[in-house]
C-alpha cells in the first residue's frame, strides 16, 4: 500500500474496502493520495453491500479486503490522536 501505483490489490478489494470506510464515516481519516487510489482503481462494477448493524467480520470474504482494512485502520485511524 505504500507503493500507490502497484496494481496488485484487488480491484473488488478496493471497493469494498471503500465502502466500509464510507459508510463509517473514516475515509477522511486515511491520507489523500490514498483515498484517491482508491476511488481510481476500485472495481465499480462489483457489488457490495455493507450493513452497520451488521458484525463486520461476518460481511466481509474476500481475504484481500480483510488485509487492506486492518492495515488501513491500523496504520491510520488508530493511530490518530483525538
Amino acid at each position: 500500500m505504500d507503493k500507490m501505483n502497484d496494481k496488485s490489490i484487488d480491484p473488488k478489494a478496493l471497493r469494498e474496502v471503500y465502502i466500509i470506510l464510507e459508510k463509517l464515516n473514516m475515509l477522511d481519516k486515511i491520507p489523500l493520495e490514498i483515498r484517491k487510489y482508491l476511488e481510481n482503481e476500485q472495481d465499480i462494477s462489483h457489488e457490495f453491500t455493507f450493513n452497520e448493524k451488521a458484525p463486520l467480520i461476518f460481511q466481509i470474504e474476500n481475504e484481500s479486503t480483510k488485509v487492506l482494512l486492518t492495515y488501513l485502520v491500523d496504520k491510520y485511524i488508530n493511530n490518530q490522536k483525538a
